[in-house]
């Protein structure tokens, strides 16, 4: 690729990247002002957390399938168009256009989750660790950006604005990627489509390690953004305190993101990687679990923030390491987020109900810890050195 065409390429996808987080991970601190305005039940209020992840699980799968048909330059601008028009609807047609707008939103975003690390490995294969990395530290960056500025904004301009400021990004993303509309990825198979003597990636093994992966690691990152606060508070934290820490944990996630891409692509065999990051969650939470002394808490909040953002990077890369082309590249992408995202959407209820039962968060933390141990052994098998089909 002509270096001119590159770089508008590379600034399209990281200002893509920079949209894929921002517009929902703000909407959690501002479930109280919604709620209070448009008078939302808590069951409803919770929906609008919960819905982008259900949006992520329906159509990832499926985008890939998408991407053969139609061409992925057109599918990613059909993404952020629909990333557009959400985050207008979600502002400005009331309650009907809150929730669809919501939806709407995951669609556009389930778009960019699944086929920007096709278009990396498509384009820049020699680069794809420095590139994820930026790509998931993009995202982790402007994840905290609005988990912190979307207060201020809704005290001073009001909900809807703290929630529309974000169409700037979806703007800047739209008119970066005009030019790359015709993009096409190279060996174009789909999920369905096999050439002569290939089998469908589902047949492969290592196709579910790194599916269940992404799923376990998603389903450990969203219950843990649910209730850490939570977590603390039942352990003797005032309210102001456990939410400076959970800003804490969003935020030592970005090393984990910048740092595991970069290790995981200059070695062929992952797996140590894998086990390691396993390891750290499983001390972290075996931390949390079993004291409530502040210097357990503080090893439980580094390990398990830096795990945040380590894991779901490790996944990422995952894809284009073991994937001998970006169709595979898209189809392993869209089956991995599709399981991940469905277990992250009924992970923080699950949990929720479990202490309901209890009354007490030693099951839950218990339950996240047997799927911390999972991870470190899908880790490991995730990490050994193989190209799915090849």
């Amino acid at each position: 690729m002509k270096s001119k065409k590159a770089i508008v390429l590379l600034s399209a996808i990281i200002v893509f990247s920079c949209a894929l987080r921002a517009p929902i991970t703000g909407v959690g601190s501002l479930i109280g002002y919604i709620s209070d305005d448009l008078s939302l039940s808590n069951m409803s209020a919770g929906m609008l957390t919960t819905i982008p992840l259900m949006a992520f699980s329906a159509v990832s799968f499926f985008i890939g399938s998408f991407s053969h048909r139609l061409g992925a330059g057109k599918v990613l601008l059909t993404g952020i168009i629909l990333l557009f028009v959400g985050i207008i609807l979600r502002s400005f047609a009331n309650i009907s256009g809150l929730f669809v707008g919501t939806a709407v939103i995951g669609l556009g975003i389930a778009v960019g989750n699944v086929l920007i690390p096709a278009v990396i490995k498509a384009f820049f294969p020699a680069r794809i660790g420095i590139l994820t990395s930026a790509y998931t530290t993009t995202m982790s960056v402007f994840a905290g950006i609005s988990g912190g500025i979307s207060v201020p904004i809704a005290k001073a301009f009001g909900w809807q604005f703290a929630l529309l400021v974000w169409i700037i990004l979806a703007f800047a993303a739209l008119i970066l990627w005009l030019p790359n509309k015709n993009l096409q990825l190279t060996n174009d198979l789909g999920i369905y489509e096999n050439a002569e003597g290939r089998r469908p990636i589902t047949k492969d093994s290592m196709t579910w390690c790194v599916a269940l992966y992404m799923g376990i690691q998603s389903l450990l990152f969203y219950c843990l953004v649910a209730w850490f606060a939570t977590i603390l508070q039942s352990k003797g934290f005032d309210t102001s305190t456990a939410g400076y820490f959970n800003s804490i944990y969003m935020l030592l996630g970005i090393p984990g993101s910048l740092i595991i891409p970069l290790l995981a692509s200059k070695s062929r065999n992952q797996s140590f990687i894998g086990l390691g990051l396993g390891v750290i969650y499983v001390t972290g939470l075996s931390a949390m679990l079993f004291s409530d002394n502040m210097a357990a808490l503080i090893i439980a909040l580094i390990c398990c923030g830096f795990c945040s953002g380590a894991t779901i990077s490790f996944s990422m890369i995952l894809f284009g390491l073991h994937t001998a082309n970006p169709a595979d590249t898209s189809a392993l992408s869209g089956l991995s987020q599709s399981i991940g995202y469905l277990l992250a959407a009924v992970g923080p209820t699950v949990t929720g109900k479990i202490y309901d039962q209890i009354g007490s968060w030693s099951a839950p933390i218990t339950v996240l810890l047997i799927f911390a141990v999972m991870l470190t052994v899908l880790g490991y098998m995730a990490g050994k050195e193989k190209i799915i089909n090849g």
